[in-house]
């Protein structure tokens, strides 16, 4: 057998043909780029949830209602459009029961764990809650919302501020059994357990299980 000369061989061919072949880094750099530019432009999209559950008759009837209801103002509704406009609804309900809020005086956005409370926004004082009265005026409400940034106020021995924002609670500085006026001073925002530890200091703790309707817990023993 004779040895094909150099340039015959197949080993030769694929050799030379790699090293003829233009390497395109452009392009692979621009596909690099196209990507990337993809990532940061999804990124920046509205982000989107999968969400998924099983519903009642309940759930089905209402919904199939509100469909036939919302028809004439958004003709084949989907049912995320359907639940957002419920959830909006829900939400304004929910705002003015408990914060007062109103359209023309909306709740501030909810405060990060670390960030203090606020200063109270320029605006009419306001109004006096009546001597004796423990209803909390709208406005002294809304701004005792605004004022502590829908964060429980409480702090403890070492300065730390509570980071709790869900079931919130106004709260009498001094309580109102003793006297304390429902005024923006004497008000602020605590969750339901600091809530419950100012009553426990106010009044003791059995009055606290009384005032709660707990009866399976042993009476605390008197000194």
């Amino acid at each position: 057998m004779r040895d094909l000369p150099r340039g015959r061989r197949p080993e030769d061919w694929i050799a030379e043909s790699a090293e003829d072949t233009p390497r395109n880094d452009d392009a692979e750099a621009g596909r690099g780029d196209g990507r990337e530019q993809a990532d940061a432009a999804e990124q920046q999209t509205a982000l989107r949830y999968r969400v998924q559950f099983t519903a009642s008759q309940e759930f089905v009837d209402l919904l199939e209602e509100a469909s036939h209801l919302i028809g004439h103002e958004t003709p084949r509704a989907t049912l995320p459009e359907i639940q957002i406009r419920a959830l909006r609804s829900l939400v304004q309900e929910l705002r003015a029961r408990k914060r007062a809020a109103t359209k023309r005086n909306p709740p501030p956005l909810p405060a990060q764990a670390s960030a203090p409370a606020r200063a109270l926004r320029v605006g009419p004082a306001p109004a006096p809650a009546r001597p004796g009265d423990r209803h909390v005026p709208a406005s002294v409400r809304r701004a005792v919302f605004d004022r502590d940034g829908e964060r429980c106020a409480y702090r403890d021995n070492r300065g730390e501020r509570c980071r709790e924002t869900f079931g919130l609670e106004v709260h009498h500085r001094q309580a109102h059994a003793l006297g304390g006026p429902a005024t923006l001073d004497n008000l602020e925002l605590r969750c339901r357990p600091h809530n419950t530890l100012a009553a426990e200091q106010d009044f003791g703790r059995a009055y606290t299980y009384f005032a709660r309707g707990v009866t399976d817990v042993a009476a605390p023993e008197r000194r």
